[in-house]
Parts: C-alpha cells; structure tokens; sequence
C-alpha cells in the first residue's frame, strides 16, 4: 500500500471530510485519530492541533451530515412533503454512515439556527399550530433516533415492508398529528393509501420481533 504522500496544509474541512470517508467505509468504531492522521498524510500531532478528541471529531462530522442532508425549500415546495424529505435524507445519510447515529441522537443543538427555523415555518404554513411546532420536533427527533438505531440492528430477514417505507410512513402519521382544519395531505393521503397494507405487516413484524426477544439462544 502505497503511504499518502504529506499534505502541504492542512485544514478542518479536509479533517471531517476524510474521517466520514472513512466511517462510510468502515464505521465510527473502527475510526481512530490515528488512522485518520495516516489517511491524510499528516502527523497525529497535526491533526490533534485541529481536532483535540475522536468525540469532538464526531460532533463537527455530525454537524456535515446536517448540512449534507439539507436542502433549502423552494416556493413551490410542498412544507409537509419537504420536512418529510429531509429527515428521510439524513436518515440515508446516516446508514451510510455506520454508527453516526446514536452520536447524534442528541446533536439538535448543532444544528444551523437557520434549518431548524426553516422546519417549524414548514409546519406552521402546513397548518400546525404553532404552540405544536416545538412538540412536533422533538417528536421527529426521537422517531427518526429510535428509528436509525433500529435500523442498525441484525433484525431477521422479513417478507413485509422494509425498514425505510416503514419509517418513512411512521413520519407521515407523525407530521398529519395536527392537520390543518382537520384536511388530509393530498400527497400524503395518496403515499399512504399506496402503503396501506402497512399496518398489518407493521404488527406481524412487531409480533416476530417480540418472538425473537423471547426466543433461547442457540
């Protein structure tokens, strides 16, 4: 294997963006400052001097995997549809980041002051009250945590709906918790009828889930 050759500079940027490189490929547990030092061609000091522990690397990493993972409404966006996007976007983000997820279960405050307003105008314009809007995201957060942790897990092999469609049609209950004027989401509305068959495959993987808690090991 051929050593990177030593990089003239070197800079913060370049620090997260080869560490996720390298979480995507191996995951968070196996990513040492070493290991990232070798990648970068550059000292484990230099790097120290830019990162000062694995667990603040991990915090600016998360904070890229927000901003990766965000993209500005447009006008003729749908809000509902569009903060349904966006979690799902950072969901794909951080399966293809093996082990991110429970390091940014409580990482919001991270988040840019900007995006997160940029949701509750979403929901607001959708017809939430805006009492709700706090509740409603921190509803989001704990879903879509619990949900990538879920995800993470050796589950058996199923015939019913994959883990992202349930997610995704979780997400869609969740943002229709207060709909405006007691009006469905046309778009929403239509998703769901496509997955209707949802709720019983839900309760028979919940049912084999249970099974194998309670199953003896071999």
């Amino acid at each position: 294997m051929t050593k990177p050759s030593p990089r003239a500079s070197l800079n913060l940027d370049q620090i997260v963006d080869t560490a996720l490189e390298l979480i995507a490929k191996d995951s968070v547990d196996k990513l040492s400052m070493r290991q990232l030092s070798a990648e970068l061609g550059a000292s484990l000091g230099a790097t120290y001097r830019h990162v000062p522990s694995k667990d603040a690397l991990l915090r600016l990493c998360g904070r890229r995997l927000f901003e990766r993972g965000y993209r500005p409404r447009s006008p003729g966006d749908d809000p509902l549809v569009w903060v349904r996007d966006q979690v799902m976007s950072l969901y794909d983000l951080l399966v293809a980041h093996p082990g991110m997820a429970s390091h940014m279960m409580f990482m919001t405050t991270d988040v840019d002051p900007e995006m997160g307003e940029d949701v509750r105008r979403a929901l607001v314009q959708a017809g939430h009250p805006s009492g709700n809007v706090e509740l409603i995201g921190l509803v989001l957060t704990l879903y879509t945590s619990g949900a990538l942790l879920a995800s993470a897990q050796p589950w058996e092999r199923t015939d019913y709906l994959d883990t992202r469609t349930l997610i995704a049609t979780g997400l869609d209950y969740i943002l229709h918790s207060y709909p405006a004027n007691g009006v469905p989401h046309p778009d929403l509305t239509a998703r769901s009828k496509g997955a209707k068959s949802s709720a019983a495959p839900a309760k028979k993987v919940a049912a084999a889930n249970r099974a194998a808690a309670t199953r003896k090991p071999r």
